[in-house]
């Protein structure tokens, strides 16, 4: 860089302006060892209005700023002039890895409980109990017939005919489950209530008395849970399977008049239903 010195007067500063020689620049980088090289020098005179400043005689010894600072300079203000980025918020992602790197995976023992269990650990609570009409998808009507024992039969009704239609209780039980909802089905107005038993590979549905609706308030032997069925569906469209035999679910006949049975996969027969 090139010294300035400067010279006062009385109402205007004259300053005075060296250009060192290109050896002086570099000296500061690499000295210079020659200590007889000639050095060259010019000087300038520029009028300055008066100002404050302290004037240093042209002989002064003043310090080169070295090539080396001068570029430290240069890429510090470049550095400053770089928009600062941006800090990374952390994120769920941030919070997942810490916790990975916490907590060792081992392995969880658990008991899946199973719904279809019919055994004496199983039980159920009435909390509340409807009355409706049932019918299958093809409009027939649930029919009690007691000739020789107690049936319940599906048959087109139409005129008067209409009121031999039985109306169904239906004893709802608190559930653990949000997609099947426990019940016992009733014929109103007797204690006849829909069971199932048999043989594992084809269960009976049939009509069983009890002695009071009250004893089916809660259920809690094996035995019982032959009244138990989960309803399936929304009222529209509501299926029945057995709680005691699972997969099994009540059907009617695609004739009519013909009893109601206990239905597994079978296509000829109509296991969906609608609640009126």
């Amino acid at each position: 860089m090139a010294t300035k010195c400067f010279s006062p007067s009385h109402k205007q500063t004259t300053i005075n302006y060296r250009i060192c020689s290109e050896n002086e620049f570099y000296e500061a980088d690499f000295p210079n060892t020659n200590q007889h090289s000639p050095k060259t020098a010019c000087w300038y005179e520029a009028t300055t209005p008066d100002i404050p400043i302290q004037p240093l005689p042209a002989n002064s010894d003043v310090h080169h700023v070295s090539l080396k600072s001068a570029g430290e300079a240069v890429i510090a203000v470049i550095r400053l002039a770089q928009p600062l980025q941006q800090s990374k918020c952390f994120s769920d992602k941030d919070l997942l890895g810490l916790l990975l790197n916490c907590f060792v995976e081992e392995p969880v023992n658990f008991i899946n409980f199973d719904e279809y269990e019919s055994d004496s650990k199983l039980s159920f609570k009435q909390t509340a109990v409807v009355t409706r009409n049932i019918r299958d998808t093809d409009q027939k009507c649930l029919v009690l017939r007691e000739e020789s024992r107690a049936r319940l039969i599906s048959v087109h009704l139409q005129g008067l005919d209409s009121n031999q239609e039985v109306k169904i209780h239906l004893s709802m039980y608190k559930s653990r489950s949000i997609s099947r909802q426990p019940i016992a089905l009733g014929i109103a107005g007797t204690n006849y209530y829909l069971s199932v038993s048999g043989d594992a590979s084809n269960p009976i549905l049939q009509l069983e008395k009890v002695q009071s609706p009250d004893d089916l308030r809660y259920i809690s032997s094996g035995d019982m849970v032959r009244f138990i069925f989960y309803k399936s569906g929304q009222d529209a469209s509501s299926r029945f399977e057995s709680a005691a035999f699972p997969e099994w679910f009540i059907g009617t006949s695609q004739r009519t008049e013909e009893e109601v049975q206990m239905v597994c996969r079978r296509q000829d027969m109509f296991t969906t239903f609608m609640m009126i």
